[in-house]
Parts: structure tokens; C-alpha cells; sequence
């Protein structure tokens, strides 16, 4: 059976669109990653100038090409647009597709008539779950008026999508050198989860002019969006902003590690990584993180040696993210804490309602100023607790347990309780140094603290211990606990 003429017309546009594929391949030096699949899907819409001209979305039928589901998504503001392409079948964290992709918009009844948009090279992942997520090109007004509109016909529009994935070797070598440059010093926390996200940019002189943000995206159950901001005073700055953290209640709070890195958009051997340097952590209070000097503005254009590439390069380039999210319980050791429990006496006439450890983990002990210190609350008997740190007292360190008392309470209230508090390296319990409360402390309106003035020299800290080969303080980092016993009368 013969084709008619329409179907040999799209045919031969849907082999235009792979051709452009290719000549772009050819022209940014992307001639090395393998094809294992490729594809087309088609998408047409009825009233689309109305939907431009109001604030709306809608999304495309569920399609499967290249061996996986995916759908399409239009967002309308202003008389711009965006579209997306998500993936809807990716799973676990440790998979990844690797495409490349072009969008076309054409004229529903002739396709001669159409405009294209070629992606970077872009890496789905198992982040790509949230409504508003996934590979993302902004279509602005003037691009619309100029490119788009005149493909329009009977207020109708076809939107198309051709797929090429690519075989992962190359980004999962990328993957990996991204892993690695996050540093997990000691097995304090355990790992709860981690995965990568990246944002291709596809206009950033668009961006440059002020600032961009990225799709949401979510890792670990938490969702994320990074602001960036290319040129604040000569350098890069980007923040990563968790939407979870108002959620957590005043004394839970969970800890990162992170890389940042901006690659070229067509190599993955190209880019410039940055890591953090310690364990970041998110509360209620404390909701982002910000980068205020990833790089120099001026060194994104500057060529690689290796691969004689900059970091943007036609107007393009891609900025990613590889989070790392530790368990908010730290691994707390009980051989340390029965001994802790043991130094504490036994109180005649009350018996013990609860009695439990807490830690406070300090990753930069150097940038403590000498002023007090607090460290999160923590419930334990069913009062608020939390300790608090002068780390240079008149050369010592003072520590002190401190409840949080409530104005609401009667004057003649008591909290009956008891103490040990403890400094230890952060990855040898076996380095400690404890104090005990020598007798139960009743807590109450005008008495809320018990008080080690001269815990222990400042200058002991970093001289190793008797029974150690270390320091308490080790790579700057420390651990400050508190072994707190609450009483009740019999």
C-alpha cells in the first residue's frame, strides 16, 4: 500500500528532525555517545491561543517510545509558555537516561511549516516526580509571537518530540566523580538516601540578566529547587532550597552533604564541581544553603584544555546537584552511652521516668565565635532540653544543660533531673571527656541549668587523649552529648 502525500510530507519531517539531531551532534563536537534508541510522538491541540492567553497547564496522553513512559506538560503565563517532558517510570534512585531530544512545534495540517528547539544533553532520573518537573524549555513572549504563532491554524497546534537515549556509560562515569567528591569522614550518620538532579539551561543569556530558577524536584521524599544566580559581584551564586523544612517540628532536622557542579551541555567531561566541606543541616529554621562563590562569571567562557570547551557555550549550559541525606538519628554507640548512664547515682526516694542521650555534632569548630553557643532542643522526660556552649571561657570550654522553661509555669514547680555531659571525637568514642552532676538538680522558674564553668582547657582539645591516639577535636569537627536522667517522687 502507498503512502499518501501527507504521510510522505511527515515523513520526511519527522527524518528532517532526526537530521537536525545530528547535524547539532556534528556541529558541538557530540559525536562520541552511543544511540540505543530513538524515537517520535506527536501531540495535537485544539485552542491554543486561548490556552497562551490564560494562566493554565495541561498535559499530554501517557506515550511510550525508546522502551519508556512519558508524558508531555504546557504551563501558559503572560503569553509565554513552558513545556516539559517528564518521565514517568523511573523508579530507583541509582538509574538514569541519558537523551537528547528537539521539540517542534508545527502547522497541524502542513509539516513544512515548523519550528524546532534542540536540548542539551540531559540526564533523567528518579528526581523528575513532581507536576512541574522534568526537562524543561521556557518558550518566552517574542519567541512565541515570532516563531510560534504563525505555525497556528484553526486556533490548532501539533507539538512533537523526538527522543534519542543514549547508552549511560559516560554519565554514569560522571555520576561516579561527582559521588566521590562527597567526603564521608566518619560513619556517624547513616545514609538515607541520595540521588543527582540537573537543569539544562537553554537560554542563559536569558538568565544572566538577573536570575534563574529551576524546576522542583525530589530526593529522598524532600522536595528541592535551586536558584541561580549568574553574575552577584563578578561570581556565581546558587541556592538550594528545601520545601519540607517548615514542616519539621522545632526539634527535628536532618543533615546533608552536596555537589554542585555546572557542566558543559553537550559533555560530561566537561565542568566544574564544588562539594561541601561538612555535613549541612536543614530544620525548621534553617531551610537553604547558599554558594555565594561557585566560580568566577568570567571563567564560564574560558576553554577546557582537555576538551577545548567552555562551561556555557552557545548560550547554553547545564547545573546540577548530587545530594547525599544522612539519617536524622546519629549511630550513637552504647558501649559510650552505658558508661555515661553509669556515672550518674542512684537517687533514694524518686524513681526514673525517663532517662536518654543526646548529641549535638559541631562540623566547624573553628568558626564558633567566643559567645554562647545553643545546640537543637531535644525532648526527654517530657520537657525541652538543649545544651549550650561558650567554646572559650576564659580559656576553658563551658558547658551547660539548660531546660526550656515555660513562663506558664508556677513559680514553685520542679523538674527533678540529672546529668552527664560529654565531649568525644567525632569518630572515636573511646576520646572522650565527661562530667557528672554530683546530685539530682530540681529545675525550676529561677534555677534552669546545671553548669560546667571549666569543662574542660581549651587547649586540651587538640592534644591527644591518654587512652587515644587523637584529639577531641579532629579535622574540625567535634561531638558534645548529654546523658540527661528526669525523675519523678515515689
Amino acid at each position: 500500500m502507498s503512502l499518501s502525500t501527507t504521510d510522505i510530507i511527515k515523513e520526511q519531517y519527522i527524518n528532517n528532525l532526526k537530521n537536525l539531531l545530528i547535524e547539532n551532534d556534528n556541529s558541538t563536537s557530540n559525536t562520541n555517545n552511543e544511540i540505543i534508541d530513538e524515537d517520535f510522538y506527536e501531540w495535537e491541540i485544539d485552542d491554543f491561543e486561548n490556552f497562551i492567553d490564560n494562566a493554565d497547564d495541561m498535559e499530554s496522553p501517557e506515550f511510550n517510545i525508546c522502551k519508556h513512559k512519558w508524558n508531555l506538560l504546557l504551563y501558559s503565563y503572560f503569553g509565554s509558555f513552558i513545556i516539559y517532558l517528564q518521565n514517568k517510570d523511573i523508579k530507583n534512585y541509582n538509574d538514569n537516561i541519558c537523551t537528547k531530544l528537539i521539540f517542534s512545534f508545527r502547522n497541524y495540517k502542513d509539516p513544512s511549516r515548523y519550528k524546532t528547539f534542540i536540548s542539551s544533553i540531559y540526564c533523567f532520573s528518579n528526581t523528575n516526580y513532581d507536576y512541574y518537573s522534568g526537562y524543561k524549555n521556557e518558550i518566552y513572549e517574542d519567541q512565541y509571537i515570532e516563531l510560534i504563532k504563525p505555525l497556528i491554524e484553526d486556533n490548532k497546534i501539533a507539538i512533537g518530540v523526538y527522543i534519542q537515549v543514549y547508552k549511560n556509560n559516560k554519565i554514569e562515569n560522571y555520576l561516579n566523580n561527582l559521588r566521590n567528591l562527597i567526603k564521608d569522614e566518619d560513619d556517624y550518620y547513616d545514609v538515607k538516601g541520595e540521588n543527582y538532579y540537573e537543569w539544562a539551561i537553554e537560554n542563559w543569556g536569558e538568565i544572566e540578566k538577573s536570575s534563574g530558577l529551576s524546576p522542583n524536584f525530589n530526593i529522598d521524599g524532600h522536595e528541592w529547587k535551586i536558584s541561580l544566580y549568574p553574575n552577584e559581584a563578578g561570581f556565581v551564586k546558587i541556592e538550594l532550597d528545601n520545601f519540607n523544612s517548615y514542616r519539621l517540628k522545632d526539634n527535628e532536622y536532618f543533615y546533608i552533604n552536596y555537589t554542585f557542579v555546572i557542566r558543559n551541555s553537550n559533555d560530561f567531561t566537561c565542568y566544574k564541581a564544588k562539594s561541601s566541606t561538612s555535613l549541612k543541616r536543614f530544620s525548621k529554621k534553617e531551610d537553604k544553603i547558599v554558594v555565594e562563590k561557585f566560580i568566577e562569571s568570567k571563567d564560564l567562557y574560558n576553554k577546557d584544555e582537555d576538551t577545548n570547551k567552555s562551561l556555557v557555550e552557545y548560550n547554553k549550559a547545564v547545573l546540577g546537584v548530587y545530594i547525599r541525606i544522612y539519617d536524622s538519628e546519629q549511630k550513637v554507640n552504647k558501649k559510650l552511652t552505658n558508661l555515661l548512664k553509669s556515672l550518674i547515682k542512684p537517687e533514694e526516694n524518686y524513681k526514673i521516668k525517663e532517662e536518654n542521650y543526646f548529641e549535638w555534632r559541631i562540623d566547624d569548630w573553628e568558626k564558633l565565635k567566643n559567645c554562647w553557643e545553643y545546640s537543637p532542643e531535644f525532648n526527654i522526660g517530657g520537657y525541652e532540653w538543649y545544651i549550650r556552649l561558650n567554646p572559650n571561657y576564659n580559656d576553658f570550654v563551658h558547658l551547660r544543660l539548660e531546660i526550656r522553661y515555660s513562663f506558664n509555669s508556677k513559680e514553685n514547680e520542679s523538674v527533678y533531673a540529672n546529668c552527664v555531659l560529654v565531649i568525644h571525637n567525632i569518630s572515636d568514642i573511646s576520646c572522650f571527656e565527661a562530667k557528672v552532676s554530683s546530685t539530682m538538680k530540681a529545675f525550676n522558674y529561677n534555677d534552669w541549668s546545671i553548669d560546667f564553668s571549666k569543662f574542660i582547657k581549651r587547649e586540651n582539645l587538640y592534644i591527644n587523649k591518654d587512652n587515644s591516639d587523637k584529639p577531641l577535636v579532629q579535622n574540625n569537627k567535634i561531638a558534645i552529648g548529654a546523658y540527661v536522667r528526669v525523675y519523678e517522687k515515689l
